[in-house]
């Protein structure tokens, strides 16, 4: 097997800088394939939170002074959740494999879920505690968001909890 390009530089090649438009209608098509092949997404929101009066917080760490707290399971505070059902596309994982890279490997996440981009959704991810996927509790370990030409869906790479 020889090199196709022997004898010619770099110089040699024509490059085509093409300009990709897309549809006027992108976000309508991709909402469409969502209601289509979507599922059921349940955020567990953090709705509020007050110090448990049980073992109390320290105030500079802001964590439970007591980790084993019958009332509050260790967490400091007593928290009251708001719950947000969205449809998304939802990809699992193979929690087994991972990815290779030039410097290793590195893990995914065991599930990535695709859902409409909302100035709503997207302040409240940041108070999420739990994502319920296919009857499987999920924790959130990284927020993408993609569109063109604006903003039009949010990827979340997810990671069951054990």
């Amino acid at each position: 097997m020889g090199c196709y390009c022997k004898g010619k530089t770099f110089a040699d090649f024509k490059f085509s800088m093409d300009i990709i438009y897309f549809p006027s209608n992108t976000k309508e098509v991709i909402d469409a394939i969502r209601r289509a092949i979507g599922r059921p997404v349940v955020f567990q929101i953090i709705a509020s939170g007050v110090p448990c009066s049980t073992c109390g917080v320290n105030p500079v760490t802001n964590t439970a002074l007591d980790p084993f707290c019958p009332v509050c399971s260790g967490e400091g505070y007593i928290y009251e959740y708001d719950y947000v059902t969205v449809s998304g596309h939802i990809t699992w994982g193979y929690s087994d494999l991972p990815n290779w890279i030039t410097g290793g490997q590195y893990f995914t996440g065991d599930c990535t879920i695709q859902v409409e981009y909302t100035e709503d959704l997207m302040s409240r991810l940041k108070n999420v505690k739990y994502v319920y996927v296919d009857g499987k509790t999920m924790r959130m370990r990284k927020i993408i968001t993609r569109g063109v030409p604006v903003i039009n869906r949010i990827l979340i790479d997810l990671m069951q909890e054990d």
